[in-house]
């Protein structure tokens, strides 16, 4: 579907890394981004939203080294005639924030050739960013390599359906007995715009959901005073249309059933991999 505008866009940041660094770039690659879940030292954002509003997203400029950063930022300066920085100074992010502004604008350029009318708006830095940013809930996301003589660059887009973002205020309550997964669950949905709740047990669950009436629950199963699964069967005597996600470390061939006669619109095992989640929210939260 976006195969067109990738190519473009790698051919962009090939030519424009040149341009602006005189440093020979050896080859271009293009992949779906399938990368765990991780965090850059330093990474660079630009947003852009399509002119109809039907896709949105953002281009990431990321960096697994603080030294691959600087030096990529030294270079810039240096084609440029300043001095060179040698340590990730406010010179140094505003070198590599002007780098990916011009690769981006150019992509824009191109890309509305191409028939895909959008805008983008201006870069922003952050140390220790998430791979994935909190707001992208799910996303076809792809990864442009330029490979160099000792070392890659890497350039990420997200390409985002408009109608996953509208899902931004959406209630989610969040059942564990782990105190632990409540609150990196709740972190993570909090950080992409959904409003939280926490439940401790199925007993517990069973009231704030009476209550609260939340739009999805993550429910986990084996916990004290009532199991997820015993917790649905009483929540749907008052909420029917209710949805629920499993996230528990038990799969036994009688709970699945039980979730699946149940209407549980997905079944997801331990350990917590939050793009995986993501992904199961937006689909519950968009199913008829």
């Amino acid at each position: 579907m976006y195969e067109s505008y990738l190519k473009v866009l790698a051919k962009i940041c090939a030519d424009v890394f040149q341009t602006m660094t005189n440093t020979e770039v050896l080859g271009t690659g293009v992949k779906k981004d399938q990368r765990a879940d991780a965090f850059y030292p330093v990474a660079f954002n630009i947003k852009y939203e399509h002119l109809d509003k039907k896709v949105g997203g953002h281009f990431t400029l990321g960096f697994t080294e603080t030294e691959m950063a600087v030096a990529v930022a030294s270079t810039l300066a240096e084609n440029l005639g300043l001095p060179q920085p040698d340590t990730l100074d406010m010179m140094a992010m505003d070198m590599l924030n002007e780098f990916l502004n011009t690769v981006v604008g150019r992509a824009i350029a191109e890309w509305d050739r191409l028939g895909f009318k959008a805008r983008f708006f201006p870069p922003t830095s952050c140390l220790n960013s998430p791979l994935r940013p909190p707001t992208e809930i799910e996303s076809d996301a792809y990864v442009i390599l330029l490979k160099l003589k000792v070392h890659y660059i890497v350039f990420r887009v997200a390409f985002i359906d408009e109608a996953k973002t509208q899902l931004r205020g959406k209630k989610v309550l969040v059942v564990d007995d782990s105190a632990v997964i409540r609150q990196v669950v709740a972190h993570h949905l909090k950080a992409a715009g959904f409003v939280v709740e926490q439940a401790k047990d199925g007993r517990e669950a069973v009231d704030k959901h009476k209550a609260w009436n939340p739009d999805v629950t993550v429910m986990d199963q084996v916990m004290p005073e009532l199991n997820g699964l015993d917790a649905i069967v009483e929540i749907r005597q008052v909420h029917p249309s209710a949805r629920f996600i499993m996230l528990t470390s038990t799969a036994r061939t009688d709970e699945v059933v039980t979730a699946q006669t149940l209407g549980v619109a997905e079944y997801l095992l331990k350990p917590l991999q939050l793009t995986e989640l993501m992904a199961a929210v937006a689909k519950a939260l968009t199913a008829p």
